[in-house]
C-alpha cells in the first residue's frame, strides 16, 4: 500500500522549487557576469551551489513514493496538459501584445521549442513512463545486490568521469535519462531501507546538516583549487558526487521531520507552475531584464540581499498565478486537481 505523504516532504518540494527559481536568476541572469568584486560573486557561487539539490531532491522524491505506487496514466497527462496549458497562456500573451506574428508555422515552432525547453518535465515523465518497469527489477534484487549496483554506477558513470574529466556516456540526453533513473532508484533504495532507522537518522540531524555543507564547501574548494578549465564542466553539475551526497543528505534532514499540515500540502501542489511559468525560452530571454539585475548594487554586499528579495518576491508572484489557475480548474472540475 502507498504511504501517505507527510507534509515534510512537501516542504521540501517548496523549498526545493523556490532553489530552482534563485538558480535560475543567478544563473540565466548571469548575475556572475555582471559583478566585478570578488566577494559578491563568490557568495553568489555558493548560493547557487546550496541550492543545485533541488533538481535530485525532486527524482528522490519520486523513487521514494513511486517505487511503492500504482503508475496512473492521469497523472502523466496532467503534467503534459499543465505544461501546454502555460504555454497557451504565453502564447496569448506574446499574440496580444503584437511580439510575435499570427502566423501558423510560426506558432508551431513556439510550442515545439518552448516545450522541449521544459527538459526536467520531459525526463520526469519519461521516468515516470517506466517506473513500472524499475519497481519490477527493484521487487526482484536482493538488497545487498541492489545497494551493489548503486555503488557501481556511482564510481563508473560519477567519480571515475569527475575525477578524471572524461564523460563514459556524454552529456545526451540518454545520459540524462539514466541519470534521473539511478536518482530515483536511490529514492526507492531509501525507501526500502530507512523506516527500521528512523530514530538512528533522527539522531544524526545535525551531522546531516554538517554533510550538506561540506559538500557545498568540497565543491566550492575543488573549483577554487583546480580552476574553471579544469573543474568549472562539474561545479553546477547535477550528477557532481558531491552534489548527490549533498541531495541524498538534503532528502534526509527533512525525513528526520514527521508533521502534517494540509496549508503545506496544498501550497506544494503550486510548485511545478512556478516552473512551468517561469523557465520558457521567452521568459529567460526577458524575464531577468524585467527584474532589473544589472544594478548599481551589483558591486555591493547589498546586492546578495536584493537578488534574495527578487528570488522571493518572484517566487510569492509565480506562486499567486498558479493558484489563480488551480482555483479556476478546481471549480470547473468541481473537485481538486492533484498534480
Amino acid at each position: 500500500m502507498s504511504k501517505e505523504r507527510s507534509s515534510n516532504f512537501e516542504l521540501m518540494r517548496i523549498i526545493s522549487m523556490f532553489f530552482i527559481l534563485l538558480f535560475h536568476v543567478i544563473h540565466h541572469g548571469n548575475l556572475i557576469n555582471l559583478c566585478s568584486n570578488t566577494f559578491v560573486k563568490n557568495i553568489l557561487i555558493i548560493l547557487e551551489l546550496i541550492s543545485l539539490v533541488h533538481v535530485n531532491s525532486f527524482i528522490l522524491i519520486t523513487g521514494y513514493y513511486q517505487c511503492k505506487s500504482e503508475f496512473k496514466l492521469m497523472k502523466v497527462l496532467k503534467l503534459f496538459f499543465l505544461g501546454i496549458f502555460y504555454l497557451v497562456i504565453l502564447l496569448l500573451f506574446l499574440l496580444l501584445f503584437n511580439i510575435i506574428d499570427f502566423n501558423i508555422w510560426e506558432i508551431l515552432l513556439f510550442f515545439i521549442k518552448n516545450f522541449n525547453s521544459y527538459w526536467f518535465l520531459k525526463y520526469y515523465i519519461l521516468v515516470y513512463l517506466i517506473s513500472p518497469l524499475i519497481n519490477k527489477l527493484i521487487s526482484i534484487l536482493s538488497n545487498k545486490f541492489f545497494c551493489i549496483f548503486l555503488l557501481m554506477f556511482l564510481i563508473m558513470f560519477i567519480v571515475i568521469p569527475m575525477t578524471f574529466n572524461i564523460s563514459l556516456l556524454a552529456n545526451s540526453d540518454w545520459y540524462i535519462f539514466t541519470y534521473f533513473v539511478f536518482i530515483y532508484l536511490i529514492g526507492a533504495y531509501l525507501r526500502d531501507n530507512l523506516d527500521d532507522k528512523e530514530n538512528v537518522i533522527k539522531c544524526h540531524r545535525n551531522f546531516l546538516a554538517i554533510l550538506f555543507l561540506c559538500c557545498v564547501l568540497m565543491n566550492y574548494l575543488c573549483y577554487i583549487l583546480l580552476g574553471d578549465s579544469l573543474y568549472g564542466n562539474n561545479l553546477l553539475n547535477y550528477n557532481n558526487f558531491f552534489v548527490i551526497i549533498q541531495s541524498v543528505s538534503y532528502f534526509l534532514i527533512f525525513y528526520t521531520f514527521k508533521f502534517s499540515s494540509k496549508r503545506i500540502n496544498y501550497i506544494s501542489k503550486m510548485t511545478l507552475g512556478v516552473y512551468l511559468i517561469h523557465d520558457n525560452l521567452f521568459m529567460r530571454e526577458h524575464l531577468y531584464t524585467w527584474l532589473k539585475l544589472d544594478c548599481s548594487l551589483k558591486n555591493s554586499f547589498l546586492y546578495i540581499i536584493y537578488i534574495l528579495f527578487i528570488a522571493v518576491f518572484l517566487y510569492i508572484i509565480l506562486l499567486a498565478i498558479e493558484f489563480i489557475r488551480y482555483s479556476l480548474f478546481s471549480l470547473l472540475k468541481k473537485d481538486k486537481i492533484v498534480i
